[in-house]
């Protein structure tokens, strides 16, 4: 692979996961209510389904994707549902105690499954990564050499990127539960992060190509 084609493809790849979006919400959100240590169940969910849609488009299923109005109107809408969802159980759940979010009552709860189940879930049907796999990716891979070699160093590139800008969200979750804490604001984080979820599911709903 060219090194100016891989510079290329990590600019695009930094702009593109670095843009907030439904996983950088869930990241903050986990990074709020678990600690950012934890918060990693749901980055490793991200990568993994980025890792899905790169594997997806590589066998050409991308190429389907891209073609098939209804197969993303289904892979959409399923994203966006489970966004509201998200929303709709940070409303209806007990206060989150946010003073010492990697030390706090509600990690005793909290399973890494479910964590990493929820990062796959809304990766999967990001619409910025369905467009990205299904028509930008393919166009980064020289068909004239060998596919694996290139693949390993985009799908590396990708990863390290994904993970890195990710746990800085949660991170940045990290502090401000923090914040929100002096305010009394266990209450408030679950209204703002719910609201936020249920905007980012409709967004998404309406989304276009």
């Amino acid at each position: 692979m060219p090194f100016h084609q891989w510079i290329m493809f990590l600019m695009v790849v930094a702009a593109l996961i670095a843009l907030p979006g439904p996983s950088s919400l869930l990241c903050m959100t986990h990074g709020a209510r678990y600690g950012s240590k934890k918060a990693l169940a749901a980055i490793v969910g991200g990568c993994m389904a980025a890792l899905t849609l790169m594997g997806l488009s590589v066998l050409g299923v991308g190429a389907i994707l891209q073609a098939s109005t209804t197969l993303f109107l289904v892979l959409k809408l399923a994203g966006a549902a489970y966004l509201i969802y998200l929303g709709i159980s940070a409303w209806r759940s007990a206060p989150v105690q946010l003073e010492v979010p990697d030390e706090c009552v509600e990690t005793r709860f909290f399973s890494v499954w479910q964590g990493m189940k929820a990062g796959y879930m809304v990766g999967i049907g990001n619409p910025k990564d369905l467009l990205f796999f299904g028509a930008l990716f393919p166009q980064f891979i020289d068909t004239t050499s060998a596919v694996v070699p290139q693949l390993s160093i985009l799908a590396a590139t990708w990863l390290v990127l994904d993970f890195s800008l990710m746990f800085a969200y949660a991170v940045a979750g990290k502090s401000i539960a923090r914040f929100l804490s002096r305010l009394g604001g266990g209450k408030l984080f679950n209204r703002l992060s719910g609201s936020a979820f249920i905007l980012s599911g409709g967004a998404v709903a309406m989304a276009s190509r």
